[in-house]
This record gives C-alpha cells, structure tokens and sequence, in this order.
C-alpha cells in the first residue's frame, strides 16, 4: 500500500499537486466531513459485503471474477419485481431476497461449469460481467428509461416504502456490511464447511482424498459470493441510487477484488480495508480538484497496488519452494 501510495504520489506531482496536501485533504473530506463519512461509509459497506463474499471462493482457491456481474443482477433482478411485476405492496425486504438469489443462481453457473466442465472460473465469470453490463443497458436505455427525464438514460425512482432507511444516520449497507462480515467470518474460520473450504482451498488432492463433495464446496461457495454480491447490489438500488443508469455498479465488483485480497481474504481485514478503500474513492475527487488530477487517477493506484499483492504472493511461494530445493 505504501509503494502504491508513493508511486500515486509521482502521478499527483506530475500534475503539478502538493502529495502531502492532498492526501490531507482528501482523509478530511472523507472520513471527518459529516457528508463526506456518509458518503465513505455507504461505499464501505457495498464494497465490504462484495469483499466478504468474495472471500469465501478466494479461501476456496476459487477465483470469482464477476462479483461485478453478480451485484448488476441482483439489483436488476429487484427491479423487475418493482417496475415490472409490482408485487402489489410497498416493503424492500422481498426484492432484497430475491435480489441476492438471483446473484447467488448467476454466480452458479461459472460453479457449475468449473466443476462439471473444468471450465476456467475467471474467463466464465468476467464474460458474464459483460453480459451483465448489457442486460442493465437494454432497460435504461429500453423500456425501464423514465420518460420524463427527456431522453436521459435513468430509469424512473423507486416508491418510497421500498426505500431502506438510514440507521444512525448511516446508510443501511454499512451496519449490513459489519453483520455480513461477522457471519462470514464464522462460516470461514468456526463452521465445517468453512473448515473443508479452505482445505480445498490449499490442498485439492487432500480435499478429494478426505472425500470431501467437491461440487459442494465449488458450487457452494460461488453460490454464497453471489449472494453477497446480489445482496450488495440490491442494497445499493434500495438505499441509496434509487433508479438504474450506466455504469450503475461504478466497478465496485473489481475494487472489491482489491480489497478482499489486501484483506487477506479474512472478511473482519476486508471490512477494515473496505473503509480505507472507500475514503480513497470517494476522496479521489478532491484530489482532482486539489492537484488537478484525473479522477481515473485512482485506478492507477488500485492497478499498481493489486500487481504488487499478486508479485508478493508469487515471489512468496517462489520463495518457499527455494527454501524446500535448499534442505
């Protein structure tokens, strides 16, 4: 994190920008600003209930790609018991669960295709992001696209009884976020399956020896970061954003991969580096307005900072073999 800092920080000097000004700035609009630390929280939370099931397939030795596509699902899935179906009475708490099963179903399907097929997890579930992505641009720019906006690609507001509250004066997702990560930590670290998840995860063959039900633990696990994913994704459309447009999902499912992973794929680590990863989001437009930086800006941080975690745990086990051909 600290290199990924520093060399960020060349790209604000480049501009022309104080580093040490802006990093200040942006830590007081994001965290000691009122608007600002409602605004870092709720982007906290989605990003901590991503990262939470993400963790799950990453102890798995699974790697979940399309927590993007997952979070674009469930959102959209609620929208169509809302827009189109209009169950009938006003209460967020059914589009909330059938938005996380239909995350949990989309999520399956690469599961089921690395387990039955072998096909590889990273390729089914980065083209379903893509699918995904166009599913959400068919209805804002199709028939959910809100006629009184003249033309402009948003869908219309939800009614307000399937609006979640504020609680505390904090959006509904971030104290979702803490219990999520809670009862994903027991399922990883306290409950059997947990226990076989990351068994598979660090040694296949002693898994399949154990007799372990492989299927269960690789359908299982996408099925449950789905879920998380869903959940998120519907949480944000009933809490915050209220309506769809492009680019909905704002690539929290990839940032969420940043975060999981500098977590350790531990969910109490990946909600604590959620809130650190959300400042710098959210804090990114002062620094634009500060240094003159690009917003995109950011994105080269989180790029350089995820080729830094996967050359440590590359040069790591490189180093482990090198000590094993030693002895």
């Amino acid at each position: 994190i600290v290199i990924a800092l520093a060399i960020y920080s060349l790209f604000i000097l480049y501009y022309g920008g104080d580093p040490i000004d802006a990093y200040f700035r942006m830590f007081r609009n994001s965290y000691l600003d009122p608007n600002g630390l409602y605004e870092t929280l709720r982007l906290a939370g989605s990003l901590a209930i991503l990262s939470a099931g993400l963790s799950i397939v990453f102890k798995a030795g699974i790697w979940n790609i399309g927590a993007e596509g997952q979070y674009i699902i469930g959102g959209i899935t609620a929208g169509y018991l809302i827009y189109v179906f209009n169950i009938g009475f006003e209460n967020p708490l059914i589009p909330i669960v059938i938005g996380m099963v239909a995350g949990g179903i989309y999520a399956a399907i690469p599961g089921y295709l690395k387990y039955k097929l072998d096909v590889n997890e990273v390729l089914t579930t980065l083209m379903l992001n893509y699918v995904a992505i166009y599913i959400l641009y068919y209805h804002v720019y199709g028939g959910w696209r809100d006629p009184s906006t003249y033309g402009f690609p948003v869908t219309p507001e939800i009614p307000f009884g399937y609006r979640l509250p504020d609680i505390l004066g904090v959006n509904f997702l971030f104290p979702l976020s803490i219990i999520v990560s809670i009862v994903t930590y027991y399922i990883l670290f306290r409950s059997r399956y947990g226990f076989k998840l990351r068994i598979y995860g660090e040694n296949r063959d002693a898994a399949l020896y154990s007799g372990y039900k492989i299927h269960f633990i690789v359908m299982g696990s996408m099925a449950l970061s789905g879920l998380a994913s869903g959940l998120a994704g519907t949480g944000d459309f009933l809490s915050y954003f209220y309506r769809f447009k492009p680019g909905y999902s704002a690539g929290l499912g990839y940032t969420a991969i940043i975060t999981t992973l500098v977590g350790e794929s531990n969910p109490i680590y990946t909600l604590i580096s959620s809130i650190f990863f959300a400042g710098l989001i959210y804090g990114s437009n002062t620094i634009s307005i500060v240094a003159g930086v690009p917003f995109e800006g950011i994105y080269i941080f989180e790029g350089v900072l995820l080729v830094f975690i996967i050359s440590r745990r590359y040069i790591g086990g490189w180093l482990k073999w090198m000590d094993k051909v030693s002895l």
